[in-house]
C-alpha cells in the first residue's frame, strides 16, 4: 500500500514540478500557508508586547460629587427630611439601646425599625429598647414588637434579613 502511495506522490510531483506555471502556483500556495502559520505564531507576541507599551490614563473625576453631603444636597426637601428623620431615629435607638444595656443588639433594633416601622405613628426609642432588654430570644422579641406596635413581622423573614445584614456588615 505504501508503494502505491509513493508512486502516486511521485507522479503528482513530476506533473506539478514539470510545468513551470504549476510549479509557481505551488510555491505561492505553500509560501502563503507558511507565512500565515508564522503570522499566527507571532501574533500573541506582538499583542503582548504592545500591551506593555500602552499608557492608559484614568479619567479625571470630581470626587467632591460623591460625598455624603453632595448626595444629600442633590435630594429634594422632602427626601432630605425623610433621611434626617431616619438618621435621628437611628441615633435615638442607639442611645436607648445603650441606656438599656443591650448595645450589642443595636443593629438588630435599627434593622427592624427601618424594615417594618414605616406605618407606625407613635414611636418611643426607650420603650422599644426595653423590649430588647426584656426578651429572652428573638422569637419572643418579634412577638413582643408585633403586639406592642400592631405589626405583623414574620419571624422567618426577619431571621433571613438579619442573617444577611449581619453577614455583610463589618463589626467595628
Amino acid at each position: 500500500m505504501s508503494a502505491a502511495v509513493a508512486a502516486a506522490v511521485k507522479k503528482i510531483a513530476i506533473y506539478i514540478l514539470g510545468d513551470e506555471n504549476k510549479r509557481g502556483r505551488l510555491f505561492v500556495a505553500v509560501g502563503s500557508i507558511i507565512a500565515g502559520f508564522l503570522g499566527l505564531m507571532f501574533l500573541p507576541i506582538a499583542v503582548i508586547s504592545s500591551i506593555g507599551s500602552m499608557n492608559i490614563e484614568p479619567p479625571d473625576i470630581d470626587k467632591s460629587l460623591f460625598t455624603e453631603s453632595a448626595l444629600f444636597e442633590s435630594l429634594d426637601s422632602e427626601q432630605q427630611a425623610e433621611i434626617t428623620n431616619i438618621q435621628n431615629q437611628g441615633r435615638a435607638i442607639e442611645d436607648a439601646m445603650t441606656n438599656a444595656d443591650v448595645r450589642d443588639q443595636t443593629i438588630k433594633a435599627q434593622l427592624i425599625y427601618m424594615s417594618y416601622f414605616d406605618e407606625v405613628q407613635i414611636f418611643y426609642a426607650e420603650s422599644y429598647a426595653d423590649l430588647f432588654a426584656n426578651s429572652t430570644n428573638d422569637s419572643d422579641l418579634i412577638a413582643a414588637i408585633n403586639s406592642t406596635y400592631g405589626l405583623d413581622i414574620d419571624y422567618d423573614e426577619f431571621v433571613r434579613t438579619y442573617t444577611f445584614v449581619m453577614n455583610s456588615t463589618i463589626n467595628a
